[in-house]
């Protein structure tokens, strides 16, 4: 499961998947600093369409996760791609 979200190999198993598969959990190792390189995770958010069977990427990110204090972990986004996507003025997201 976990290689179908991440780059990471297929070992890392320990993925939490709301039922109605509205939000996933998937449990990394923490990085000593935000861009340790051994420690960036590309991660691929799908659009699924079962009417025509295709699975189509709609974002992509380099992430890291921090141990922060007083948390469990601090999300830092290295790089990003948003294919046909692009933020307004107000920072809401509109096609382009």
């Amino acid at each position: 499961m976990s290689s179908l979200l991440t780059n990471k190999s297929p070992g890392n198993e320990q993925v939490e998947v709301e039922e109605d598969y509205s939000s996933a959990v998937l449990h990394l190792d923490c990085s000593p600093a935000p861009r340790e390189p051994e420690e960036v995770v590309g991660v691929t958010l799908t659009y699924i369409d079962t009417r025509e069977d295709m699975i189509t990427p709609i974002a992509g990110a380099d992430v890291s996760v921090m141990r922060g204090s007083g948390s469990d972990g601090e999300l830092y986004i290295q790089e990003y791609e948003t294919p046909d996507w692009r933020t307004d003025s107000n920072g809401n997201w509109i096609a382009e």
